[in-house]
């Protein structure tokens, strides 16, 4: 078996895109809008072959940061060495995103 990919909701579309395609070498595909219902998707394609959709709907409540919930709590991607790891999180937070974990 094999998971085709995972779907998350976003409550920014493009700056989820750009994060994922800017740190992770994702690419994306053309924008899916549904102006009937709201609803838009990005399927985002990974070098290895996973897929991750993120979607925003104008409906969605946003959920408060830090707030326990049910749902997806992380995706984990791999790299092929510490020193890759340590270089993407440096970069990370060097462009202002917040590093809220960082392994030493």
């Amino acid at each position: 078996m094999k998971i085709e990919h995972v779907t998350l909701y976003a409550g920014n579309l493009e700056k989820e895109k750009d994060f994922f395609c800017r740190y992770f070498g994702a690419k994306a595909s053309a924008l899916y809008h549904n102006p009937k219902t709201g609803f838009s998707s990005y399927f985002l394609a990974f070098e290895a072959g996973a897929r991750l959709e993120i979607m925003h709907i104008d409906s969605a409540e946003r959920q408060e940061p830090g707030k326990k919930r049910t749902g997806y709590d992380h995706l984990a991607f791999s790299l092929k060495s510490r020193e890759e790891v340590e270089a993407r999180t440096r970069r990370l937070s060097e462009d202002g995103d917040p590093v809220l974990s960082a392994r030493t």
